[in-house]
């Protein structure tokens, strides 16, 4: 049981870092370099909102 709840955090982190770095190169074609990352579930898809801090 420990073991089968280690690979669901596994995934979890897994996915996250992949969100984490598509967000990141995605807004490198943006002006601004700081953002803070949210991630929502809509029409079936993740996806990114970008609020520009500067």
């Amino acid at each position: 049981m420990i073991f089968f709840s280690f690979r669901i955090l596994i995934v979890v982190v897994v996915v996250f870092v992949f969100l984490k770095l598509f967000c990141t190169a995605f807004q490198r074609s943006l002006t601004c370099s700081v953002y803070i990352f949210t991630y929502q579930w809509r029409d079936g898809r993740w996806y990114c909102h970008h609020y520009p801090a500067c």
